[in-house]
């Protein structure tokens, strides 16, 4: 499982729909997805895995076509994205921080040198 994947939004806008377990980001565009009933359960996890994967290759041809059209005209929405990214990111460099500002990590020196404002200007739209 991926706790916020976009494998499957870069997959899908080029008509590929995926097929994985529906948990944080997946399940957000067109593809043939599984719910996760119990996560300490390796064999469950494993066999909803291959019962989606049957199901998808199963499909009919005209119902996995209109699938994939879907897909490549499926809105993701980037903006707020990349809002709660860079307030994710805010936020860890904040709290990783001493009251004196020392920060509590190695991670100091990639923020001090410009990083963060990097990161956010790569996510600019």
């Amino acid at each position: 499982s991926e706790p916020f994947g976009y494998v499957n939004v870069e997959f899908g806008l080029l008509g590929v729909p995926s097929v994985g377990c529906a948990i944080g980001g997946l399940g957000k565009m067109p593809g043939v997805y599984f719910r996760q009933q119990n996560s300490d359960d390796a064999k469950s996890l494993i066999d909803s895995f291959f019962c989606a994967v049957d199901y998808a290759l199963n499909l009919p041809e005209n119902d996995y076509w209109e699938m994939a059209r879907a897909a490549t005209t499926a809105e993701f929405p980037f903006e707020t994205w990349r809002e709660n990214l860079i307030g994710a990111y805010t936020e860890a460099v904040t709290m990783f921080q001493h009251s004196e500002g020392r920060s509590l990590t190695l991670n100091h020196l990639w923020v001090r040198k410009g990083a963060t404002k990097a990161v956010a200007d790569a996510l600019a739209p």
